[in-house]
C-alpha cells in the first residue's frame, strides 16, 4: 500500500520541480528578450545622436553655401528650411503609405523572425 503513495508524492515532486523549472526558463528568455531590446535601443540610440550632428552641420554648411550664392546668409538658411518643410508636408500627406505601413510591417515580421528563431532554438 506504500507504493502507491510514494510513487504520487514522487509524481507531486517532479511536477512542482518542472514548475519551478518552467518558471526559470521563462524568467531567462524574458531577460534575455530585456537585454536584446536595451542593447538595440542604446545602440541606434548612439548612431542616431551622431547622425543628428552630422546633418546639423550638413545642413548649416550647406544653408551657409546657398546664403553666400544668394548674397545673405539668412536667404540660405531660409531655402533650407523651407525644403524641410516641403518634406515634413509630403510625410503629412502621404504619412500612413511612408512610414506607418512600412514601420508596422517591419516591427511584425521581426516579432515573427524572433519567435520563429525562438522555437526552432527550444520547442518549449
Amino acid at each position: 500500500m506504500d507504493e502507491p503513495a510514494g510513487a504520487f508524492e514522487e509524481l507531486v515532486d517532479r511536477s512542482v520541480q518542472y514548475a519551478h523549472t518552467t518558471l526559470e526558463i521563462i524568467k531567462l528568455r524574458v531577460i534575455d528578450r530585456l537585454s536584446q531590446t536595451a542593447s538595440d535601443v542604446v545602440s541606434w540610440f548612439v548612431v542616431a545622436i551622431f547622425a543628428l550632428l552630422f546633418f546639423i552641420f550638413l545642413n548649416t554648411g550647406i544653408a551657409l553655401l546657398i546664403g553666400a550664392w544668394l548674397g545673405a546668409a539668412s536667404y540660405g538658411f531660409f531655402v533650407v528650411a523651407g525644403f524641410y518643410g516641403l518634406i515634413a508636408l509630403i510625410c503629412v500627406v502621404f504619412r500612413k503609405r511612408l512610414l506607418k505601413r512600412p514601420v508596422r510591417d517591419a516591427i511584425i515580421n521581426d516579432a515573427i523572425l524572433e519567435q520563429n528563431e525562438t522555437d526552432e532554438r527550444d520547442p518549449l
